[in-house]
């Protein structure tokens, strides 16, 4: 088990212009969850989450499963995915903000997500392995 403490830095942006045409109707390059690590090892880790851009977002932690790939998950008519299984969430951070998350995560892959009406179609996702 990892007995030191692995923080994760995360950074929610959004390019501060109205979203524009493509998947599902949303722009897939104007958003982004950015990491500043892509492999932990497995026990605590916490992140720090930053919310850069100009509106809000927040961030959830969901576990793929088998050979799933990020942003691929099914979205509603609202343009947003199931939380089903959700781990943790760094809720309604407001521009500017951070917000800190402590977990303990077992070897696995997740997505990080912001679940926004339109911000994960829009690209808000990122892949985390834990080793």
């Amino acid at each position: 088990m990892n007995l030191s403490k692995v923080v994760v830095n995360v950074s929610l942006t959004d390019s501060g212009e109205p979203m524009g045409r493509g998947k599902g109707g949303y722009s897939t390059s104007a958003m982004h969850v950015r990491t500043d690590q892509a492999t932990v090892p497995h026990g605590t880790v916490t992140f720090r989450v930053t919310n850069s851009g100009v509106i809000e977002h927040e961030m959830l932690i969901l576990p793929l499963v088998d050979s799933q790939s990020i942003g691929t998950r099914p979205f509603g008519a609202d343009a947003r995915i199931d939380e089903t299984g959700k781990l943790h969430e760094a809720s309604h951070s407001e521009p500017k903000v951070v917000r800190s998350v402590t977990l303990a995560l077992a070897p696995g892959r997740y997505e990080l997500v912001c679940n926004h009406p339109g911000h994960y179609v829009s690209g808000m996702y990122a892949l985390l392995t834990v080793t």
